[in-house]
């Protein structure tokens, strides 16, 4: 499973794709974890390639978290 912290259709959601794509073709099973709002371009494609997305809303803000979790949170 990968995590995605940032916002969009970037370099890195097209990295992660491909890297999926890659993986899925090496026998892995890969999946990417994230925050569906705002994703609609990513969502569309993963579905298109056959990637499974796990919604992982940050519903706090990054502020009340702590430790590995405000560094995944502000990624």
């Amino acid at each position: 499973m990968h995590y995605l912290g940032n916002v969009g259709m970037t370099g890195v959601e097209t990295f992660l794709l491909t890297l999926c794509a890659v993986q899925h073709r090496r026998g892995v099973t890969a999946s990417i974890a994230c925050d569906p709002e705002g994703r609609d371009e990513l969502l569309a494609t993963a579905a298109a390639m056959d990637v499974a997305v796990h919604p992982f809303p940050l519903a706090l803000p990054v502020s009340s978290f702590r430790g590995p979790a405000r560094k995944i949170a502000s990624a």
